[in-house]
């Protein structure tokens, strides 16, 4: 009786491993999602937000750096201009939603961005935006219930009671600002193994990296100018959009041409290849002002202290908007495969992402754009 138990227990746990074992190799599929037309506005004027902040970000700042944003994740800043200026006609053009309600307008953008950012479970997003002020500007009871329904806004306080004047007998303290802070933590889905190689952050400089090796078959893209490659995040959902200029070219030619229609002419011209792909691991932060890189913008406007438009949040007449900044965080992690050397026969067949190039991670399904930069230096 007791050797009969003993069989039954030894199927019963080697059909337990076996069934552990299948789910762990099992493939994992990203999470289908369908979005509403008044969202598909939203992604679109979002995205085109994007394009136009990383040209200007370009042109006002070093060429030779990094550049990153999250076009997405302004969606809960500029939520919070439209609700302080009544509704402001400027400000919902940018959206792309001049005829839908304020109301309306909110909940499209909180579903979208919930949608988006916990759809993966394989990804880490962290999203909080902040509205910093001084007590003194007597927030409205609006305001805070508007704060409430929105989760992941915050009301700050400076601890200053600095009075000085400004300008037109303005203070100091009658300035707000609104800052966002995004971080995203994920890995690239078909990592094999990892190694280091070099990386050329300009012609005549290069420095040893940690390269990540994902073999699969990949999305890939090649002409004259360019070489572009779309890997997977996590479980799928997520993109990351590779475009490497050929050494003879560089990324300004790539911003010159960087619009919609470039990228969907890209995105219809991919064929299928199977590659090992050689992508420098990514430990990136950049913090940048919107302030001059909205000049194109109605919106920059209301950075000034006579714009006098911002009722709804304070009863104080003189507060304006003093700054709008963005912090973004992207950091891959490496699965726990152990690191190996590079062999010259390995090379065959392989992609490697060895120079400064661009990056635009988006959603599968809805093809919002969560970042969009420059990688100059892949760890800074």
């Amino acid at each position: 009786m007791k050797n009969i138990k003993h069989i039954i227990a030894i199927i019963f746990i080697f059909s337990l491993f076996s069934l552990c074992s299948r789910e762990q190799s099992a493939p994992v599929s990203p999470h289908l999602i369908k979005i509403k037309p008044e969202q598909k506005q939203l992604v679109s004027a979002d995205n085109n937000m994007g394009y136009d902040i990383y040209k200007n970000l370009w042109n006002l700042k070093n060429q030779n750096s990094n550049i990153l944003i999250s076009p997405i994740s302004l969606n809960k800043p500029i939520s919070i201009i439209l609700f302080g200026t009544n509704n402001n006609y400027e400000v919902r053009k940018v959206l792309q939603f001049p005829n839908l309600k304020k109301e309306a307008i909110y909940t499209e953008i909180n579903q979208l961005n919930n949608t988006i950012f916990n759809i993966d479970e394989h990804s880490e997003f962290k999203n909080i935006t902040r509205f910093l002020t001084h007590k003194q500007n007597n927030i409205t009871n609006e305001f805070k219930k508007f704060i409430r329904k929105n989760k992941i806004i915050k009301i700050d306080y400076y601890n200053s009671d600095n009075s000085s004047q400004i300008s037109n007998n303005i203070s100091k303290t009658s300035l707000f600002n609104i800052e966002n802070e995004i971080s995203l933590k994920c890995n690239f889905k078909y990592q094999t193994g990892k190694t280091e190689s070099p990386f050329y952050t300009s012609p005549d400089l290069s420095k040893f990296v940690e390269m990540l090796i994902c073999k699969s078959e990949f999305n890939f893209y090649s002409d004259d100018i360019i070489k572009a490659i779309e890997m997977p995040l996590g479980r799928g959902n997520y993109n990351a959009l590779i475009i490497l200029p050929e050494s003879n070219q560089s990324l300004q030619n790539i911003k010159n041409k960087l619009n919609k229609h470039y990228i969907n002419r890209i995105n219809s011209k991919f064929r299928k290849l199977n590659l090992s792909v050689y992508v420098p691991q990514l430990d990136i932060k950049y913090n940048y002002s919107l302030n001059k890189s909205m000049n194109e913008c109605s919106i920059h406007k209301l950075f000034s202290t006579k714009a006098n438009k911002f009722k709804n949040i304070s009863t104080n007449k003189d507060l304006y908007l003093n700054k709008l900044s963005q912090s973004v965080t992207i950091k891959t992690v490496s699965k726990p495969i152990e690191s190996k050397k590079l062999f010259e026969n390995e090379i065959k067949n392989s992609f490697f992402i060895d120079h400064p190039f661009l990056l635009i991670i988006t959603e599968k399904y809805s093809g919002s754009i969560l970042f969009i930069g420059q990688i100059i230096n892949p760890v800074k």
